[in-house]
């Protein structure tokens, strides 16, 4: 090896307070992470590994590192922090889970520790950023300055949850001191100044400038001191000098770099069996490669980031496909039992132009489907050329999970004619008419394709499946199929029994027969490992069915702990998850009338179900923001959010329901109260004759809020028959109450106070509210002055209104920080005054303006100024405490 280090290792230098003060500050719950930042070679890493040592000994720290060879590829740098070596599934994964545990007994967050922050790939960005607005975690991340910040993390920075660390150069003694304590011996003032001209206090050069002369005997120890014979060698860049370093190397050595370099990052076996021990070690103390803990284990990789660039751009193509292929031979045996490693293998055998085994393309394909890699899977299978039935339905798969629909179903269909049975063709066309009806809203199409495949599967266990299928894509279309509730008789088919239960719970509860969910949930959960890789969703479709069925059933409380805990869950293991429990909890806020976080949960899953959407709730959040803006009289937002919403999609039953409801408050909005309450029973007849009773319910009960229940009562007393549970009967005794007496003096008024208390405890407050309204008029003209001071009093105190101003309710979608740009940028300050005002970057002030347009509506500064009056003029002057009830008005 014919490197010279220069002497022994650099030692971390004067880090030790600084380490102190960062632990400090991520002990602060308001600070998610922090970012230290600075040129490349600065000693970012060096001061992050400070950090995780001085620690305390009973808080968790993890590390992981990002790099260029893993910032393509979703989850690259997090792969082996996830459970997503499920190799049986044909569909597209909801994602995988993300093995990191919230605060311990300690109470303390994890410390997450994260090596050029920049280099991370999205998915897992996205995964991060949802971790910390948890409080699972905090992140102690570098970036090398200049460099762009993962959108994620910015969004994390928008909402004040990021602390920046500049990491200043050392100062010439401490140069000094680090060089003397690697050489053995100090430096003259004459070298000193030489090595602080030239690398600028930045450590990694100065170390690479020291290694540099001593092996060219440019530094050289003359007497127990080391002083320059002639000029500092050093060129122009620290990049260039990185690479000359390694063109240095002899050959066998550089060989067995650039091997590294392609494969990091990699077990202490691993690089053993790639390079061997000896060389390892070798290059070990030259620090050209770091031994460092990362995910709880030894991992070898290059000692920096600059030496993988600099490696990635001496390649030649065919010095790279021999690296690959040498680097393949190695590492086979040891990938067999690390399912992150072979994965990550196959990926650069593809990539180079090598081929795989059938069985390692399917691997591989269902490994890249896992970490939501739909892209990387095609070319996994496209470069094999395998046209069997399992390969055609990961194909499949991977083409609907990019959005690729039309392509997906030819693919598909291909599977079905090359199928060898009737599993294989029930697998195919299952997954065909998924991926047409919820995957594209083409109900019609997969519907008919359902009732022509069945001619054609004889065995009555796969018929049995496909007819679920059927029943579940006619509920989804308008139609009333038959729920299956009865013990099924093909015990020896558990995901058959599955797919009933999964389909027949999510029907049951969306048809309000609410006791026949929960013994075909709990069922279902236990044979949701058979059917998931057919129904990747299917636990949530379980579990949603719970939320339904208690929210419908009345039950506020445990439909909201399943809600937010489900949602908890999501978060830690993907953005189609996470958008799917958004969408619920969406749902659930806007029937209690909570449109704030209606509106911002709406927008979060429209944001996370962009890909990934299998459950085919996209529309529906959009449908959510349709009316929760018309119930808050923003008319331009509310047809905006319906307009954004696919033809396609708009004769599903639970969005043509919402859209017509949102038509009905615009109506509503615009002072035409008839046309509105025309529509709201409209929704209501469309739901009722898709057999979606309470969402058809819910809809119509909008028109007694606004005292017309005569046109809706008959309607919700037919729903009534048919749903279950004490919600159904209190808002039908509500409507009933307003037309047995349509005059407040005739009116039961002992009946209205029972149903304004109860409906808050049902889910419903703000119908709570509109009752208490009524309650307030009927004990006025009855002359019942107590029932009326308390119903006002009621009323008074409430702080819920979605008939509030749409500019009152804007600056409550903003954040403290937001607002502060908001105003700052009205009065005329430009983002640079701005950020030099707040000690923010313009980046980041820019960032938070952009916020402010789109929630407000604007996009130029001069139409910024106007609105913020308005908006101040609105804003209570004083705080009110929030009550237990909340009012409309």
């Amino acid at each position: 090896m014919s490197d010279r280090s220069g002497g022994r290792r650099w030692q971390v230098v004067e880090t030790g307070t600084a380490a102190s003060e960062i632990l400090t500050t991520m002990d602060d719950p308001h600070v998610g992470m922090l970012v230290l930042t600075g040129p490349a070679g600065i000693g970012k890493t060096a001061l992050a590994l400070e950090v995780m040592s001085k620690a305390p000994q009973d808080r968790e720290v993890l590390r992981v590192v990002a790099s260029v060879g893993t910032a393509d590829r979703p989850y690259g740098a997090l792969g082996r922090l996830f459970d997503v070596d499920d190799r049986n599934r044909t569909a597209p994964p909801t994602g995988p889970r993300l093995d990191v545990a919230g605060p311990g007994d300690t109470g303390s967050r994890l410390l997450l520790v994260i090596d050029d922050l920049p280099l991370l790939d999205e998915a897992s960005a996205v995964e991060v950023a949802g971790l910390v607005r948890r409080g699972d975690v905090v992140v102690l991340a570098t970036a090398r300055v200049g460099t762009v910040l993962p959108p994620a993390v910015t969004g994390l920075d928008v909402e004040g949850r990021v602390v920046t660390r500049v990491i200043e150069p050392l100062e010439a003694g401490s140069l000094a001191r680090a060089a003397e304590a690697s050489l053995g011996a100090p430096l003259t003032p004459s070298a000193v100044e030489a090595l602080m001209a030239r690398s600028g206090g930045v450590p990694l050069h100065a170390r690479e400038l020291v290694a540099a002369n001593v092996g060219a005997g440019r530094l050289v120890d003359i007497g127990g001191v080391w002083d320059l014979d002639g000029e500092l060698l050093a060129p122009p860049t620290l990049f260039d000098l990185v690479a000359s370093r390694f063109l240095r190397l002899d050959a066998a050595t550089r060989r067995s770099v650039e091997a590294l370099c392609l494969s990091q990052p990699l077990p202490i076996d691993a690089a053993r069996a790639l390079v061997g021990m000896e060389v390892l070690l070798e290059l070990e103390a030259s620090e050209l490669v770091a031994v460092t803990d990362e995910v709880h284990a030894p991992t070898v990789r290059l000692a920096h980031p600059l030496y993988e660039e600099s490696v990635l751009a001496s390649l030649t193509p065919l010095r790279r496909r021999d690296a690959v292929e040498r680097t393949v031979t190695a590492l086979a045996p040891v990938a067999n039992d690390d399912p992150d490693l072979a994965y990550r293998l196959a990926c650069l055998q593809v990539d180079h132009g090598l081929s795989l085994s059938r069985g390692e393309t399917i691997a591989a394909a269902q490994g890249a489907l896992n970490r939501l890699d739909p892209t990387r899977a095609e070319r996994l299978l496209m470069a094999a050329g395998d046209r069997s039935a399992e390969s055609l339905l990961l194909l499949g798969a991977s083409l609907a999970a990019s959005g690729r629909t039309v392509e997906a179903d030819q693919v598909l269909a291909e599977a079905w004619i090359v199928a060898r049975d009737d599993e294989q063709r029930a697998r195919a066309l299952s997954r065909r008419a998924g991926t047409l009806g919820s995957g594209a809203g083409r109900f019609d199409e997969a519907i008919a394709l359902l009732i022509d495949g069945l001619a054609e599967i004889d065995d009555p266990r796969w018929r049995s499946f496909l007819e679920t299928d059927l029943a579940y894509l006619r509920s989804w279309a308008g139609e009333r199929p038959a729920v299956t509730i009865t013990d099924s008789d093909h015990g020896s088919s558990p995901q058959v029994r599955a797919n009933e239960c999964v389909v027949g719970a999510i029907m049951a509860a969306l048809a309000g027969e609410l006791a026949k969910v929960e013994p075909l949930v709990d069922e279902g959960l236990g044979l949701v490992p058979t059917i998931e890789r057919d129904v990747p969703h299917a636990r949530d479709v379980l579990m949603l069915s719970r939320f339904l069925g208690k929210a419908f059933g009345g039950d506020a409380a445990g439909a909201r702990i399943v809600a937010d805990a489900e949602l908890a869950s999501a978060r830690s293991s993907s953005n189609g998850a996470t958008g799917v429990w958004l969408s619920v909890r969406s749902l659930q806020a806007l029937v209690d009338g909570d449109s704030e976080r209606a509106l911002a949960d709406a927008a979060e899953a429209v944001d996370c179900l962009i890909l990934g959407d299998v459950a085919g709730l996209r529309p529906l959040a959009l449908s959510v923001r349709a009316v929760a803006f018309a119930r808050l009289g923003d008319l331009e937002s509310s047809r905006s959010a319906a307009s954004a919403v696919d033809p396609s999609w708009r004769d599903e039953v639970k969005v043509h329901v919402l859209l017509t409801q949102a038509a009905a408050w615009q109506e509503v909005r615009a002072g035409r109260i008839d046309a509105g309450v025309e529509l709201f029973a409209e929704a209501g007849r469309i739901g009722l004759e898709s057999n979606h009773l309470p969402l058809a319910a819910l809809a119509a009960y909008d028109a007694v809020r606004l005292g017309s229940a005569r046109p809706v009562y008959d309607l919700r007393r037919s729903i009534a028959e048919r749903w279950e549970g004490p919600m159904a009967r209190t808002i039908v005794d509500h409507a009933g109450l307003l037309v047995a007496a349509t005059r407040p003096a005739q009116r039961d008024l002992e009946r209205l106070v029972a149903t304004a208390e109860a409906l808050p405890h049902l889910g419903l407050t703000i119908s709570g509210l509109s009752a208490w309204e009524q309650v307030a008029q009927a004990a006025e003209a009855q002359g019942r002055d107590d029932i009326a001071r308390r119903a006002h009093f009621v009323l008074a105190t409430a702080t819920l209104a979605d008939l509030a101003t749409s500019t009152g309710i804007r600056p409550k979608l903003l954040t403290a920080r937001e607002l502060e740009v908001a105003r700052a940028v009205a009065d005329g300050r430009t983002s640079r005054e701005v950020a030099e005002q707040l000690g923010r970057s313009v980046r980041t002030v820019d960032n938070h303006l952009a916020a402010v347009f789109r929630k407000l509506g604007v996009s130029r500064r001069q139409d910024l100024a106007p609105l913020m009056a308005e908006i101040e003029l609105d804003r209570p002057r004083q705080p009110r405490p929030r009550p237990a009830h909340r009012s409309p008005e």
